[in-house]
């Protein structure tokens, strides 16, 4: 088991707008941490390990419960509490990432329907129009979603914490202009790897984001590599079907309910990602890449005018 002490907030209110300001956080969401921090009526206490958004089954909260960490998962599923294109569900989630205790972890596994390859033709995204075709619902609601996740990940910086962020592979997402932005600030990592090879029913290649390196490299060795042998032997089967169509042109498409049930990761991968955070967790995540000049024996309200 993994123990640590619970402190108040209230001993770190100090540091809330140099750090955020060092790693390039939007002035709007320093001062609603700020107002959270000094809010009576919500939980202030530093006393979680981790936090899982759009957990689905939870199989990385079992993990990281299985060893001892604490934390919670969040998932519109479990509760229209938690649903993250609400103010409400947005703020729930922002205070519960605050309460990570400094080398902990945040998840966030994105939902993927309005960024994946699978409906591209439909979301419309590429390099000239990022956004993609926002007259579309789950597009416009893709959007939102992925600027609340990465103003969650400025928190988490901020606040000495890894994240990594799921999508399958092929993933729009690094296209999107606060992503961009995101990356000008923070120094993050990537890599692929075949869920088929961690326990998963089917082949299906994801993708993770994430500062930590060394998590990602150990995933990138355990599973970034799964023989075409190893797939036909996988008991899900195939996630498409290719066909041919009346102009000749090759296409495919994703076959009902195989594709959906795909998005849910395996027991085994829960472990993994549970084992790799409880090895690296004393690891320092990498400085800010622009640090901002600041006068650190400054007051918050001072930093925060000038």
């Amino acid at each position: 088991s993994i123990h640590f002490t619970s402190i108040s907030l209230l001993d770190f209110i100090a540091m809330v707008v140099p750090e955020m300001m060092n790693c390039g956080a939007p002035a709007l969401l320093i001062l609603l941490m700020v107002m959270l921090n000094f809010h009576e009526g919500i939980p202030q206490q530093i006393s979680l390990q981790f936090v899982e958004l759009f957990s689905g089954m939870g199989c990385v909260s079992l993990g990281l419960l299985s060893i001892g960490m604490k934390g919670t998962s969040h998932d519109i599923a479990l509760s229209s509490l938690m649903d993250l294109t609400t103010t409400s569900g947005f703020l729930l989630a922002l205070n519960e990432v605050r309460r990570i205790a400094r080398g902990g972890l945040l998840w966030l596994g994105l939902c993927c329907n309005s960024f994946s390859k699978m409906s591209r033709g439909t979301h419309g995204r590429d390099f000239w129009r990022p956004l993609g075709n926002c007259g579309y619902g789950f597009v416009a609601v893709g959007n939102l979603l992925a600027c609340r996740c990465i103003l969650l990940i400025y928190v988490a910086v901020s606040r000495g914490l890894k994240f990594i962020l799921e999508q399958p592979d092929g993933s729009s997402l690094p296209l999107h202009p606060r992503w961009e932005e995101l990356l000008g600030h923070v120094q993050i990592f990537s890599c692929s790897f075949w869920m088929g090879a961690i326990g998963g029913a089917t082949a299906k290649r994801h993708r993770l984001w994430s500062n930590c390196k060394s998590i990602l490299m150990e995933v990138d060795r355990r599973a970034g590599y799964l023989s075409r042998e190893d797939m036909l032997k996988l008991p899900g089967g195939p996630l498409v079907r290719h066909y041919i169509d009346q102009n000749g042109k090759k296409r495919h498409a994703g076959i009902p309910g195989k594709l959906r049930d795909s998005q849910h990761y395996s027991l085994e991968f829960g472990q993994l990602i549970a084992d790799l955070v409880s090895k690296y967790m004393t690891e320092e995540i990498p400085a800010p890449k622009s640090p901002v000049l600041l006068d650190w024996s400054r007051s918050d309200a001072e930093l925060f005018k000038d």
